[in-house]
């Protein structure tokens, strides 16, 4: 799941002698947090490259970090994060000393969600940068059974053309921003299991990763075996 997903809320402190000689830590993150609210996924993802690489580390082929993080995406979403707030303090964070977190709040799909962000100070940089990042996996796919699924290709708005991974070789994630994406299939019409949708919403929320499967009678991979 996303970095700030895994994370318990801390109680927030003061800031240390040394951070008060530095910038307000908080502006990084109310910056990030203003980029995704307002569909800048270009700022979005210049902040936060550094840190979903380190994320996604252990098993860089297995996600697909860039398709759904663009302007054109995140612009189209059905819903954006929206009544940002974060708080004034911080608070060192519990698994590295160097860095602090900050504390935000902001409602999605209806719900309010309260969260932090670490940032770490960057010296060559001479300001706070994040150490972690707002994103989601989002796994799209086609479903026989619950020991026979594959990628599916689909559509969202915002972007041109089907997004199709090889059933062998596709990665199991997408990463998203929080928001609501409308999802929609572009399976073979005869693949198709009676009574399925044609368009889920896929809700992209910090406590899971989102997932949007498509039942269908037969794997696209293994049609006409």
């Amino acid at each position: 799941m996303a970095g700030a997903a895994l994370l318990a809320l801390l109680g927030l402190a003061g800031c240390s002698s040394a951070d008060a000689q530095r910038p307000d830590p908080t502006a990084v993150v109310k910056k990030y947090l203003a980029a995704i609210e307002s569909g800048d996924a270009a700022t979005a993802t210049k902040m936060d490259d550094a840190a979903v690489t380190a994320e996604n580390r252990d098993h860089p082929d297995r996600v697909d970090a860039r398709t759904l993080r663009t302007d054109d995406v995140l612009s189209h979403a059905e819903q954006r994060i929206s009544h940002v707030s974060v708080q004034g303090k911080t608070s060192q964070d519990a698994q590295d000393k160097q860095a602090r977190r900050v504390g935000f709040t902001f409602t999605l799909d209806g719900k309010k969600t309260e969260s932090s962000l670490a940032v770490k100070w960057d010296d060559k940089a001479k300001d706070w940068t994040l150490a972690q990042s707002l994103t989601v996996r989002l796994s799209v796919d086609a479903v026989q059974s619950k020991a026979a699924y594959e990628a599916a290709p689909f559509l969202v708005p915002g972007v041109s053309s089907v997004i199709d991974h090889d059933a062998g070789s596709a990665p199991l994630f997408l990463l998203v921003y929080p928001g609501v994406y409308r999802v929609v299939h572009q399976l073979p019409a005869n693949l198709i299991a009676s009574g399925t949708p044609d368009t889920i919403d896929a809700v992209a929320t910090l406590d899971r990763d989102a997932s949007v499967q498509f039942d269908v009678t037969e794997l696209p991979s293994r049609a006409g075996e």
